[in-house]
Parts: structure tokens; C-alpha cells; sequence
């Protein structure tokens, strides 16, 4: 890459530019929704939610709850896209199952639409350092930058929304 920008071997015109992109968040349609059902007599825990991962949510109820993973049932109806905010496991995600077995009836949760906006996982709050290397005809030679990516607290895809940027 410093090649591209070496004035000596092409390099005519270097870019450089400062992008600043904001928090965003997805909202979906329909905001976060939860059922949970435990059945006593079989051990059985089934799960249903407006969501997007169901095996990662299978995974995570077992985890918390330390359940029987043949005890586990998750069912995600088809509600529509959730954009990437309906892939978190949530805190909600496991005290609606952990109410179900504690108190042995259905329990629902449902989120409004004042809570979907501010509860809801947010992105991209992002700055990014750029310069772009073109020879005297705009060709792209080469592209550099740094980026800083502020994901909050809590990181629930650990590096890879930063990693999906660059």
C-alpha cells in the first residue's frame, strides 16, 4: 500500500477525507416478542420468538438455564426481517424462560415500541481517517485509513460489525 502512495512510482493524486457515520439502530416492523411454555411432566421447554437465530437462542437457553438440550424446543414464526436487531440474545430472552419453569405456566412478553427504541442493540457509531491514492489518469491505486468504532458496553458480535465495515 505505501507503494500506491509513493509520488515516484505513479501515485499524481492523494485523497484524504475524514467520514464520521452515527449510532444507528434496526427497528423492525413488529418490536421484540417473547412465549415461553414449560410442561412438568415431560421436562419439556418450548420457546417461541420474533427472532432471527433460533439455533444461537436454542444454544443460549440451554447455556443459562443449564437444560436438557433434547428438552429445548425454540420455534421463530415467520414475522418478517428484524435487520440484524432480532439476532442478540436479549436479557429478556431468558428470564421469559426462566419464568416459565419457575412459576410452571406460559409466560408472554412483549415489547412496545418505546422500549424497541431504546432497548434495541445499536451500531455503527463510527470514525473514519481515509486517503485514497489515484495516478494522473484517476485510477484507484491504493486505499489506507483507520477507523474507531465505538460499539458502547456491550458488544454482543464482539468484532464483527467493525469488521463488516472495513
Amino acid at each position: 500500500v505505501a507503494a500506491a502512495f509513493d509520488p515516484a512510482q505513479g501515485a499524481a493524486h492523494v485523497v484524504r477525507e475524514t467520514y464520521w457515520q452515527n449510532r444507528g439502530a434496526a427497528h423492525a416492523m413488529e418490536p421484540r416478542s417473547y412465549l415461553a411454555r414449560h410442561d412438568p411432566a415431560t421436562g419439556e421447554l418450548t420457546y417461541w420468538k420474533a427472532g432471527q437465530a433460533p439455533h444461537l437462542d436454542r444454544k443460549n437457553i440451554i447455556e443459562l438455564l443449564v437444560w436438557d438440550p433434547e428438552k429445548v424446543r425454540v420455534i421463530h414464526p415467520d414475522v418478517g426481517g428484524g435487520f440484524g436487531g432480532k439476532t442478540i440474545f436479549y436479557s429478556e430472552d431468558g428470564a421469559v424462560g426462566a419464568a416459565a419453569v419457575l412459576t410452571g405456566r406460559p409466560v408472554k412478553w412483549i415489547e412496545d415500541r418505546l422500549e424497541n427504541f431504546i432497548s434495541t442493540v445499536s451500531e455503527r457509531l463510527q470514525l473514519w481517517d481515509m486517503e485514497a491514492a489515484f495516478d494522473g489518469e484517476g485510477r484507484l491505486l491504493g486505499m489506507r485509513g483507520q477507523l474507531l468504532h465505538d460499539h458502547g458496553a456491550c458488544t454482543p458480535y464482539g468484532v464483527a460489525l467493525p469488521f463488516n465495515a472495513v
